[in-house]
């Protein structure tokens, strides 16, 4: 399993809890694991933009490789402007942009593509298979603005 995802899962299987209790467990620590767990992977790479001994210093971290960012991309553009069906996936990375605000500001939609996000974003698209998982997903979309 996924060390960034461990915590997050951890804290939903332990019985019903409020999303205001789920968000004051996981917030404290979720972008240390996510980006510990993408530089760990060897995705993304820290490079530092300030050096200071007594303050705490910046760092930006860039894609090592960016053909997966390209394929995800590409399949986003494909469902939004080809009006093709998507996979789980790429569905679940579409609503999770679209619920967070972040959809449009990543591509130039029109209002018809704009239209299609929030159906792929709220409606039953994904199989059967795959429901759990991207229900996990969904539900860490709209957890994901409050731990900002």
């Amino acid at each position: 399993m996924d060390p960034a995802v461990r915590p997050a899962l951890a804290v939903l299987t332990q019985g019903p809890i409020t999303p205001v209790a789920a968000i004051a467990k996981l917030r404290k620590h979720a972008e240390d694991d996510v980006l510990d767990q993408l530089l760990r992977t060897g995705q993304i790479h820290q490079v530092g933009l300030t050096t200071h001994r007594l303050r705490r210093n910046t760092y930006a971290w860039p894609v090592k490789n960016r053909n997966r960012v390209d394929a995800i991309r590409g399949a986003v553009q494909s469902v939004l402007f080809g009006q093709n069906r998507p996979d789980p996936v790429t569905a679940a990375i579409i609503g999770l942009l679209h619920e967070s605000g972040g959809l449009q500001s990543a591509l130039d939609l029109d209002d018809e593509s704009a239209r299609h996000a929030g159906e792929i974003a709220s409606g039953p698209w994904p199989d059967g298979s795959s429901t759990a998982e991207v229900n996990l997903t969904m539900t860490a979309a709209l957890v994901l603005p409050a731990l900002g």
